[in-house]
């Protein structure tokens, strides 16, 4: 098994949120689980500094996709998963259905993920949406109750921000960019009216449940050519890592719970992609630092064995613009003491 190499794309594990000198100080009144495993790589791994790319683009770079004017395509790949059907050359955006709330002189997003939305919902509100917008060359798919997608017939200049970069925060900022979009802004406002009268939100308004009261469009663009991936297989559930995966006719698997089941279950010899994706849906500092110990029990302390069992020919840890590759003997340089995981941040 020693022709087996692995990567980590974890990101956010050096960026949690929060002010960081603040975070500094909470680090020191308040230590947080054993890291000796993860300090251990970190000190005495190959450390190479590049610059700090967007969750997205670090992605398609991973899969040799190299950059495109405006955004990422993301919304064309996520829909071979979503959809489970091959590209059809069009244009698509990602229309995630959320929920925002006037505050004062602004409005917040507050996202989807305390939706719940319900087939019959998402049947509904796109149906409705289809009948008012097909005439303008558009067209919503709801293929899962929180990823969305529109077609367009017209590519649009446009350049958006992820839904995820947005929760919490005023939108105003974040709107759609580009020569195209006040015409943009125009239809999300009518998007906005069609599904406050929907009889969706109607019983949602009765039953004091959030409405879907928006769409949140962002990610925007036609399947790109697949580039020269040299991974010989994935483990993630993230729906973009999955979708690139399959652009680029790579192996994929679902993301083991352990570096411990991992290393039971791959049997080719190559290249492993695994993708953590859990850093991004946290807001709790407490809950980040909870994540980092568990992940240096379940997946460096096994990982670390076996490199030093010859089980592994090299660990290579991607995140945050660093990228941190160690093999068999590197890990042997006891003169590499491992520094506190804090200094890393």
């Amino acid at each position: 098994m020693q022709d087996h190499s692995i990567t980590l794309y974890i990101p956010g594990l050096f960026a949690p949120v929060g002010d960081p000198a603040q975070l500094t100080a909470l680090f020191k009144a308040h230590p947080f689980g054993d890291q000796s495993a993860l300090e251990l790589l970190l000190a005495r791994a190959q450390q190479q500094n590049g610059s700090v790319l967007g969750d997205e683009q670090q992605l398609f770079s991973l899969f040799g996709i190299s950059a495109s004017a405006g955004d990422w395509p993301v919304a064309a790949v996520t829909r071979l998963v979503d959809s489970g059907t091959e590209g059809d050359g069009g244009y698509w955006l990602r229309a995630d259905p959320v929920h925002m709330q006037p505050s004062r002189d602004q409005v917040v997003m507050f996202g989807n993920s305390q939706l719940n939305v319900r087939s019959e919902e998402m049947a509904q509100l796109s149906s409705e949406f289809n009948q008012l917008f097909a005439e303008d060359g558009l067209r919503l798919e709801a293929p899962v109750n929180h990823r969305w997608y529109l077609r367009v017939e017209r590519p649009p200049q446009l350049t958006t921000t992820p839904l995820q970069a947005v929760v919490g925060q005023n939108i105003d900022p974040h709107l759609p960019r580009g020569a195209d979009a006040l015409k943009w802004h125009k239809l999300l406002s009518e998007i906005q009216m069609l599904f406050h009268g929907s009889s969706v939100n109607q019983r949602r308004r009765q039953q004091r449940q959030p409405e879907i009261n928006s769409l949140w469009l962002w990610g925007g663009g036609v399947l790109p050519v697949a580039g020269a991936a040299s991974w010989q297989q994935i483990w993630s559930n993230e729906v973009l890592s999955r979708g690139l995966a399959r652009l680029t006719a790579v192996a994929e698997s679902a993301l083991p719970a352990t570096g411990e089941e991992w290393l039971e279950q791959v049997t080719e010899a190559g290249s492993h992609l695994v993708a953590l994706d859990g850093v991004r849906q946290m807001e709790d500092v407490q809950e980040w630092q909870e994540f980092v110990a568990e992940l240096n029990q379940s997946w460096f302390d096994p990982l670390l064995k076996a490199l030093k069992d010859s089980d592994l020919a090299t660990i290579t840890l991607i995140s945050d613009g660093r990228s941190f590759e160690l093999n068999r003997k590197q890990l042997g340089r006891w003169w590499k003491r491992r520094q506190p995981f804090s200094r890393y941040l």
